[in-house]
């Protein structure tokens, strides 16, 4: 399917109103198979775990993004992914907020279960 703007403006323009609800995307991801998954926690990173997880990220989780606490690093970091170009940039101090890591991968039909254990696996345990 290719994307045409037309399909949504009528001959004046003006965009169309149309004849069912969406949910709050506006969209219809579910029924095309793109499903979303959120890890979080406040438990440090490993840097170098993660490194080996996002470069082995399945071809189905087409963008992913979030901040990561890192062990060692005081900076958030800010990460993104989209197909397979993967950028993480250190930002702002952590300061008062609580250090925490947030991430959400968004894709097709890929396994949740799976890439939970998986970032389960980056999670530095006993702090």
């Amino acid at each position: 399917n290719t994307f045409d703007i037309k399909r949504f403006i009528d001959k004046k323009g003006k965009w169309l109103v149309e004849d069912h609800p969406h949910d709050e995307f506006g969209n219809h991801i579910e029924k095309d198979g793109i499903t979303s998954f959120m890890f979080k926690t406040n438990k440090a990173i490993d840097m170098q775990k993660f490194q080996t997880f996002v470069q082995q990220l399945p071809e189905n989780i087409i963008r992913s993004k979030g901040i990561i606490n890192f062990k060692g690093i005081a900076h958030k970091a800010i990460y993104q992914h989209v197909g397979r170009r993967i950028d993480v940039k250190t930002t702002d101090l952590w300061k008062k907020e609580k250090p925490r890591t947030e991430l959400i991968f968004i894709g097709m039909q890929f396994d949740h279960k799976q890439l939970e254990q998986q970032l389960k696996m980056c999670v530095i345990n006993g702090e």
